[in-house]
């Protein structure tokens, strides 16, 4: 009850992080998550982005609405650990193997996210009680709950699909063996039916996966090499250490748990090694890895990285302490696993996160942000951080609002106002600027710039719209530097706008930047003004760039409106000024 009261708090009170809100963005704020115009990112978690708008259609538009699911599968998890640590001989293993499955921080932040991570973890660990049940005695019922209980979590995350073979696979050649052994089929043709019916109820599962790698949208992870990628990154998050120490005795582990099985089928027989729930987690720990190995080499698919190897915490967790308890006398060790919650205690909280605590916005930092840009100050966001950014206007300010300008690790600013992340590349551009807050939760750095012009206004250059226009144009121009000779050593152009749209979709308009230095180089953006304004149809947007017309040569920002909606500009005003 703690724990689950711990986690429901995370899911109120901590921010969100930037691809919780690219599935609410691109996925659940219009219900994009299946078909044309869908976009095509290993963040749609199926499951996860379905359920995610079934909150949201109930409960609103809030963030702790569409943690709900993850929320309440930790329930589920929390069960699952329950039955598996029933299975165990000692008593007082029984508590060392319940709290290190259930409490270690890095794990529980995505009971708390709207992830599919949560929620797949709690349908494969829930498969696993009932494929240990089968392994002892086989019963249709319990086969059939295991596979609704893998093909949902496949849905919820595409990673567990090594160990939902493995199980499945398996149970299948066990039932094989028996027929032929007692000449009785019938449970293995139904089993053969079942598996039938798994791979058709996975076909949504294999076109999405199929079309992310069509589309290159599997970039998650490396090919650096099964620890670097994987064991280091896990190992970072839950013991807070990449130290070679622990590769080594990961490979002491695996080692000693091969012997194990080994000895066991020498000294008690196959039969009794395979009805051991220690050999089968055994299996599907190194299973995991061999295929993670195999996928790599005959797919080209990266090694798994963090969270995406996350089932791997779990496997093995359950294989060394199930492993333990076949023997007396060292089972006490299995205590090493309650250290887990307490060597990463300082991830215990309500403000961040163990993985990716620069991915967040927190209000205070916002409304700071707010305050020193105004309405007539350039500003430039992290492009992590735009996503956070257009979540708190639309919580805040959604009717008005200004757009910013975005820079990444590749590409520098020079705006007035500029939100960054403290890192090696990015604090070396901050020369010229004064730091205004830096926050140690989020790494968020907020600067102002010192160089500040005086600027007269090119009457001339401006422009006000004086009637409303209703158009359907895909492209509608508010700014295109071929229209006009711009001169001066530094411009400003301000752009505000207020506009009516009476259909709404995940793309109705998108203010789009196209930018082109005196060299050649291009800068290309685009922000979805959805994102900010959420559901209203009228709204007034800004945005204000700045310039040297000697290092530009083409500027172009305009309104993309991809599905040709029609709609209103209700006022239109551009200024031009230029620094004296």
């Amino acid at each position: 009850m703690i724990v689950f009261t711990y986690i429901v708090l995370r899911a109120v009170w901590v921010e969100p992080v930037h691809d919780e809100l690219a599935t609410l963005f691109h996925y659940i704020d219009y219900n994009t998550i299946w078909g044309k115009g869908t976009v095509l990112d290993a963040n749609n978690h199926l499951l996860n982005s379905f359920l995610g708008k079934v909150c949201y259609s109930v409960f609103g538009d809030h963030i702790w609405a569409i943690r709900l699911p993850n929320v309440f599968s930790f329930l589920l998890f929390f069960y699952a650990a329950y039955r598996l640590a029933g299975l165990l001989r000692y008593e007082y293993t029984k508590y060392f193997f319940l709290i290190g499955m259930t409490c270690i921080p890095y794990v529980l932040d995505y009971f708390a996210y709207c992830r599919g991570y949560g929620m797949s973890m709690a349908f494969m660990l829930m498969a696993v009680c009932f494929f240990l049940e089968i392994n002892k005695e086989y019963r249709s019922g319990k086969a059939i709950m295991m596979a609704v209980l893998l093909v949902l979590g496949i849905y919820a995350n595409l990673n567990i699909l090594i160990t939902a073979v493995l199980m499945m696979g398996y149970i299948g050649i066990k039932l094989l063996i028996e027929a032929r052994k007692y000449d009785d089929w019938k449970p293995f043709y139904y089993y053969v039916v079942l598996c039938i019916m798994v791979v058709f109820s996975l076909y949504f599962a294999a076109v999405h996966a199929y079309s992310l790698k069509m589309n290159g949208a599997l970039y998650y992870g490396s090919k650096d090499g099964l620890w670097l990628t994987t064991g280091a990154t896990l190992s970072q998050f839950v013991l807070m250490t990449t130290s070679i120490i622990v590769k080594y005795a990961l490979i002491a582990v695996i080692a000693l748990l091969i012997l194990h099985v080994i000895y066991a089928w020498i000294s008690k027989g196959s039969f009794a090694v395979f009805q051991a729930p220690a050999t089968l987690l055994i299996g599907l720990f190194i299973g995991n890895l061999v295929a993670i190995e195999l996928m790599r080499w005959l797919l080209d698919t990266n090694y798994p990285e963090d969270r995406v190897g996350m089932q791997l915490i779990f496997l093995l967790i359950c294989a060394v302490v199930f492993t333990l308890n076949e023997y007396l006398l060292i089972s006490w060790i299995s205590v090493v696993f309650v250290a887990l919650p307490f060597v990463a205690h300082t991830y215990f909280n309500f403000r961040t996160s163990a993985f990716s605590p620069d991915d967040r916005m927190e209000k205070e930092d916002f409304y700071l942000f707010r305050k020193e840009m105004g309405r007539t100050k350039s500003v430039a966001f992290y492009l992590t951080q735009q996503l956070t950014y257009a979540y708190h206007v639309r919580k805040n300010n959604p009717l008005n609002f200004s757009v910013p300008n975005l820079f990444d690790r590749h590409l520098s600013f020079n705006e007035e106002i500029v939100s960054s992340k403290i890192d090696g590349v990015n604090d070396a551009k901050s020369e010229g600027y004064t730091l205004l807050r830096y926050n140690t939760r989020t790494w968020q750095t907020i600067f102002r710039r010192k160089k500040q012009y005086a600027y007269q206004e090119m009457k001339a250059a401006g422009y006000e719209r004086k009637e409303p226009l209703t158009t359907a144009d895909v492209f509608y121009n508010l700014i295109d530097t071929s229209w006009t000779q711009i001169t001066g050593d530094h411009v400003k152009i301000i752009i505000e706008c207020k506009v009516n749209t009476p259909e709404l979709s995940r793309e109705t308009l998108v203010l789009v930047v196209d930018q082109t230095d005196a060299k050649g180089n291009n800068r290309y953006h685009g922000f979805n003004l959805n994102w900010a304004a959420g559901k209203n149809r009228e709204y007034t947007f800004r945005k204000i760039v700045e310039f040297s017309p000697g290092e530009l040569k083409d500027l172009k920002i305009y309104l993309y409106n991809p599905n040709a909606f029609s709609y209103t500009i209700l006022k239109e005003k551009v200024i031009f000024k230029v620094a004296e």
